[in-house]
């Protein structure tokens, strides 16, 4: 009987698919999520009964769910935070959860860069416009030596700094703990979060 992977995450596999052939290759069977969405509860009891092991996007993750995986050995959530996991309930069951910190930092600094550069530019706004063949003129305000406030100077936080340095933005900052190395490295400032 070959061993269940239930595969909730929206995005695992889509981009690389290293991780999908490996378990092809070693013979696990894959359950997708195909509502293209993260599971509520309700469903996520309906989809783990039989399941051996769980890579897990933002399901509802609850005891409830955890109480009706019967052969459930492990939860692997595909990103950094495992608060959408009943993590004492897993305990008590000896299901061991595990994440993949890091995984996206580099995406989603990108993307966080790309949004700032959108609303500075009116990108999408002329993005429309064009699009209904209007082409209007934008004017959008420049990033460049603007303040750029980061709240949480996490993997992210610290991964944004870098590309707003090549803008040459002034950084500032709030986090429950300084980061001394960062404030040195890339000459960002620590404010309290009401200043920020």
């Amino acid at each position: 009987m070959p061993i269940k992977v239930l595969v909730t995450s929206t995005s695992f596999g889509k981009v690389v698919r290293e991780p999908v052939e490996l378990l092809n290759n070693e013979g696990y069977e894959i359950i997708w999520n195909k509502l293209g969405r993260p599971l509520k509860e309700k469903e996520v009891i309906e989809k783990i009964k039989g399941v051996d092991g769980y890579i897990a996007g933002l399901d509802e993750i609850t005891a409830k769910a955890i109480e009706a995986a019967d052969k459930l050995r492990v939860i692997s959530r595909y990103g950094a935070g495992v608060d959408n996991i009943d993590i004492e309930a897993a305990t008590e069951r000896k299901i061991v959860v595990t994440n993949t910190p890091g995984a996206n930092t580099e995406a989603v600094a990108d993307l966080t860069f790309g949004l700032i550069l959108a609303v500075a530019r009116n990108i999408p706004q002329a993005d429309r416009s064009t699009k209904r063949g209007e082409w209007r003129k934008f004017f959008g305000r420049a990033v460049n030596n603007k303040t750029l406030g980061i709240v949480g100077m996490g993997r992210i936080g610290k991964a944004v700094t870098r590309r707003a340095k090549g803008f040459g933005m002034r950084i500032v900052y709030w986090d429950c703990r300084r980061e001394i190395n960062i404030e040195k490295e890339m000459q960002a400032e620590y404010v309290e979060l009401k200043t920020l």
